[in-house]
C-alpha cells in the first residue's frame, strides 16, 4: 500500500499504475518500434514517423505559433462571458427584466451550447480534421459579435470609457486579427500514415521476379524505399480534405455519455464541475452584491472587482501545474518507485480549504458590509482554489483513462456547462431569498461535500481502475492471452533472428513494415477486409515486449488456478464452484474421487496444459478424410502413475476390439502449403 492507496488483488499493474520512468499506459506506438525515438531521455509518445508531414515533425516555432493563435483565440472566446458580467445590472433594468433571466441568456446559455455542440465538433473533428472546425468557428464567433457590437449590449470598464457597443465590437475586432493567423498558420494537425508504399511492394515482386530471388526484392526495398513527399503550403491550406478517418459520426458523438459511469470520470466531472460552476457563480452574484449598498459600483469598478482574481490565477495556475507533476513524481519515489494516479490527488488538500474559506469568507464580509477589499480577498482564495482542483481532476483522468481522454474531456465539459447553466437561472433568486451570508456557507459545504469524494478515490482508487479495466475489456490480463503474448514474443523474435534474409530480423520491425506497406498487408485497421483489426495482434504481443513482469506471473498463476483448483481437480472431485470463486458444496455433488477424466474427440487439452497439468492424447480412429481422431485423459497434480495406468488400459480394450490400431493416412495433406519432408 503505497501512501494510502489500497492494492489491488486482481490485476498486478491496474491502467494507470507504473514504475518512474515508464509510460503510465503502454502504446502501441512505441511498442512497434525496436528503438523508440526520444527526446533526451523521454521517449516521444505517440512515435514521430519519418514523413515530412508528420506534425510531430514540424519546427518547434511552427507549434508554439499555432499553440499561441489557438489559446488566444480561446481566451477571447472565453472571456465573452466575464465581459458581459459586469453589466447584467443595467441589461436587466433596460430591458426590464430579473436578473436570473438576464444571467441566464447572456451567461448560461453560452456556457451550456459550447458543452452540448462539443460531442459533435469532437467527433466531426476525428473524422474531418480539426482546421475546419477552427477556422468555421472563428468565423462565426466574428460575425456573432459583429452583431452584439450593433445589439448595443454592455460591460464593464468598457462601457463606461466607450459606451455601449464596445465590448462586442473589440471582441470582434480581436477575431478579425485571429481569423487570418487561423487560416493561414494554423493547419491541419491530423495525419493519416500513407497507404502508397503498397506500390513499393509490387514493384519489389517485379524485381524479384526478373532477378530471380526474394534477397533482391528486399535489397530493392531496403536500398530504394519510397518516401513521402513534403505537402505544399498552398495546399496545406485546404479547408476540407474529405474524411480523414472511417469512424462513425454518431458513435463518436455518443461515445462520450456511457464514460461517466467509470469511476474516475464521474469523480473528475463533479469535482470539475463544482469548482468551476461556482467560479461563475460568485461572478453573477458579485454583480447583484456590488451593485447595491453598501457598496454601490457602478459597471466599470465592478469589472475591477476582477482584476484580484485574474492576478491569483495567473500566478498560482503555473504554480498548480508545476505541482501536478512534482508531488505525484515525489509520492513516487518514495513509494519503491510505483506511480499511482491518485497521487495527483494531493493537490485537492490545497484547494478545498481554499474554497471553503473563500465562500464562508464571502458570505460573512457580504451580509456584514464589511469593507471592499476583505470581500476581495476571500472570492480570490477561490479563484486561487479553482486551477489546483481543475488540476488534480483533469489530470487523474488522462493517466486512468489516456485512450478515453478525449472523449472524458467532452464529458466533463458537458456536466460543467449544464451545471452552470442551473446555477446561472437560480443564483439571484436564491441570493434575493435567503441573503449572501446562508447562500455562500451552503455553497461551501456543498462543495466541500463534493470534494470528500476526494478521500474514497484516493483510498480505492487503484481497486476502482482494475474494476472498470476488467468490466469494459474482460478479463484478459488474468488470462492465457497475457502469457500467450508474452511466450509469443520470444518465439516470434527467436525465429525471426535465424532468418538470413535481411530487413525482417524482430517483431518490432515486421510490425513498422506492415504499417508502411499498410496497403498490401493491412498493417491499419479498416484498410484490407482480410485484417478488419489490422496488426493488433502482433501490437499487443510486441507491447509485451516479452517481459515476464508481475502482470505475466500473475496471470500464469490464475490460469493455474482455474485450470487445476477450479477445472480438473474440481471436476475430478464433483465440486462445481460457485460464482463467486468459492467451491459450491451445499446442494453440490459428492466427492467422487475420480482418477482422471475424458475428453471426446475435438475437446482440446490446452486448458490442461496450461495448468501445467499432464494429458495423453489416445489414438482411438481414423476420420473419414483419413486424420486421426483422439482421446483424452486427464488427471490431477501428481496423478502421472495413474495416468499412463489408464492410458495402458484404454489401448488394450481397443486392441482387443479392433486389432492392431488403423494407421490414418492423412488425407488432404497438400491442400494446405505447409514444406512436409519425407511424406507422399
Amino acid at each position: 500500500m503505497g501512501f494510502g492507496v489500497l492494492e489491488d488483488s486482481y490485476l498486478a499493474k491496474p491502467p494507470g499504475t507504473s514504475n518512474v520512468g515508464e509510460n503510465p499506459q503502454s502504446s502501441s506506438d512505441t511498442a512497434s518500434v525496436k528503438d523508440p525515438k526520444k527526446d533526451g531521455d523521454i521517449i516521444l509518445v505517440p512515435q514521430p514517423s519519418d514523413s515530412p508531414n508528420d506534425p510531430l515533425n514540424w519546427s518547434s516555432a511552427w507549434k508554439n505559433s499555432q499553440m499561441l493563435i489557438l489559446a488566444f483565440s480561446s481566451g477571447v472566446t472565453i472571456a465573452l462571458g466575464p465581459m458581459i458580467s459586469p453589466g447584467l445590472v443595467v441589461i436587466s433594468k433596460q430591458y426590464d427584466v430579473d436578473l436570473d433571466t438576464v444571467s441566464a441568456f447572456t451567461v448560461g446559455t453560452i456556457v451550456l451550447f459550447t458543452g452540448s455542440v462539443t460531442f459533435f465538433t469532437a467527433s466531426g473533428a476525428n473524422i474531418w480534421g480539426k482546421r475546419p472546425f477552427f477556422v468555421i468557428s472563428t468565423i462565426l464567433l466574428l460575425i456573432s459579435n459583429i452583431w452584439g457590437y450593433f445589439a448595443n449590449i454592455i460591460a464593464g470598464f468598457i462601457i463606461e470609457s466607450l459606451g455601449v457597443p464596445a465590448v462586442f465590437g473589440l471582441a470582434a475586432v480581436a477575431y478579425c486579427l485571429v481569423l487570418p493567423a487561423m487560416y493561414f498558420v494554423v493547419v491541419e494537425t491530423t495525419y493519416t500514415r500513407p497507404q502508397d508504399n503498397a506500390k513499393a511492394v509490387v514493384l519489389g515482386d517485379l524485381e524479384a521476379d526478373k532477378k530471380g530471388g526474394a534477397q533482391d526484392y528486399w535489397t530493392e526495398l531496403e536500398e530504394k524505399p519510397v518516401r513521402e513527399p513534403k505537402e505544399a503550403y498552398v495546399s496545406q491550406l485546404r479547408l476540407f480534405r474529405g474524411r480523414l478517418s472511417q469512424q462513425s459520426f454518431w458513435k463518436g458523438a455518443l461515445k462520450p455519455f456511457p464514460l461517466i459511469a467509470f469511476p474516475a470520470v464521474l469523480f473528475s466531472t463533479f469535482v470539475y464541475a463544482s469548482f468551476f460552476c461556482w467560479l461563475l457563480m460568485i461572478g453573477v452574484l458579485s454583480v447583484s452584491i456590488f451593485a447595491a449598498p453598501p457598496y454601490s459600483l457602478n459597471p466599470a469598478q465592478i469589472g475591477l472587482t476582477n482584476l484580484p482574481l485574474a492576478i491569483g490565477a495567473l500566478i498560482f495556475t503555473p504554480i498548480s501545474g508545476w505541482m501536478a507533476d512534482a508531488v505525484p513524481m515525489w509520492l513516487a519515489k518514495r513509494n519503491n518507485g510505483i506511480y499511482e494516479p491518485e497521487f495527483r490527488l494531493v493537490l485537492m488538500a490545497i484547494a478545498v480549504p481554499l474554497s471553503t474559506a473563500g465562500f464562508i469568507g464571502f458570505g460573512i464580509s457580504t451580509e456584514k458590509g464589511l469593507p471592499l477589499a476583505w470581500c476581495l480577498v476571500w472570492i480570490t482564495m477561490h479563484s486561487v482554489a479553482v486551477p489546483f482542483a481543475s488540476q488534480a481532476a483533469i489530470s487523474y483522468v488522462i493517466d486512468c483513462h489516456t485512450q478515453d481522454a478525449n472523449q472524458a474531456f467532452v464529458t466533463i465539459n458537458f456536466v460543467k456547462a449544464l451545471l452552470s447553466f442551473i446555477a446561472s437561472t437560480i443564483s439571484n433568486g436564491l441570493l434575493e431569498k435567503y441573503g449572501p451570508k446562508p447562500l455562500f456557507i451552503g455553497i461551501a459545504m456543498l462543495n466541500l461535500g463534493i470534494s470528500t469524494l476526494t478521500i474514497p478515490s484516493y483510498i480505492y482508487g487503484k481497486r476502482l481502475r482494475s474494476w472498470t479495466r476488467v468490466i469494459t475489456h474482460g478479463d484478459s490480463e488474468r488470462s492465457e492471452s497475457t502469457v500467450a503474448k508474452v511466450e509469443a514474443y520470444d518465439g516470434i523474435d527467436a525465429c525471426l533472428a535465424n532468418l538470413k534474409v535481411p530487413p525482417i530480423r524482430s517483431l518490432e520491425d515486421a510490425t513498422l513494415y506492415n504499417r508502411e506497406t499498410t496497403g498490401t498487408d493491412g498493417g491499419e485497421p479498416r484498410v484490407r477486409p482480410a485484417f478488419p483489426d489490422g496488426q493488433q495482434t502482433f501490437l499487443g504481443i510486441a507491447d509485451s515486449r516479452g517481459v515476464r513482469d508481475d502482470r505475466y506471473h500473475a496471470a500464469l498463476r490464475h490460469i493455474g488456478q482455474q485450470t487445476r483448483e477450479k477445472g480438473i481437480d474440481a471436476a475430478l472431485e464433483g465440486v462445481p464452484w460457485g460464482p463467486g470463486g468459492g467451491p459450491r458444496h451445499a446442494g453440490g455433488y459428492p466427492s467422487a474421487g475420480r482418477p482422471a477424466v475424458l475428453r471426446p474427440p475435438g475437446h482440446r487439452p490446452a486448458v490442461c496444459c496450461a495448468g501445467r497439468l499432464s494429458t495423453v492424447c489416445i489414438f482411438i480412429g481414423v476420420h473419414e478424410n483419413g486424420m486421426p481422431v483422439s482421446l483424452s485423459v486427464q488427471p490431477t497434480a501428481w496423478k502421472e502413475a495413474e495416468l499412463v495406468k489408464w492410458d495402458c488400459a484404454i489401448e488394450d480394450q481397443l486392441n482387443r476390439k479392433n486389432g492392431w490400431r488403423t494407421t490414418p493416412t492423412y488425407g488432404n495433406l497438400h491442400v494446405k502449403i505447409i514444406p512436409l519432408e519425407g511424406l507422399d
